[in-house]
C-alpha cells in the first residue's frame, strides 16, 4: 500500500479560514434575521425548546 502525501500550501489555510468565516456569517444571518421571523420574537426571548432547536 502506497501512502500519498500532499504538500499543504498557504492557499489551503486561506480556503479553510474563508469557509470558517462563511459558516459564522451564515450563523449570524440565521440567528438574527431568519429565526426571529420564524419564531416571532427576538433571540433573547426564546424558550429552552427554541434554543435547543436553534
Amino acid at each position: 500500500m502506497k501512502i500519498s502525501t500532499k504538500k499543504i500550501t498557504g492557499m489551503d489555510f486561506l480556503n479553510l479560514s474563508l469557509y470558517a468565516f462563511a459558516g459564522l456569517g451564515m450563523e449570524v444571518v440565521l440567528a438574527y434575521f431568519i429565526e426571529p421571523a420564524i419564531y416571532g420574537r427576538d433571540m433573547s426571548k426564546w424558550n429552552s425548546i427554541q434554543t435547543i432547536l436553534h
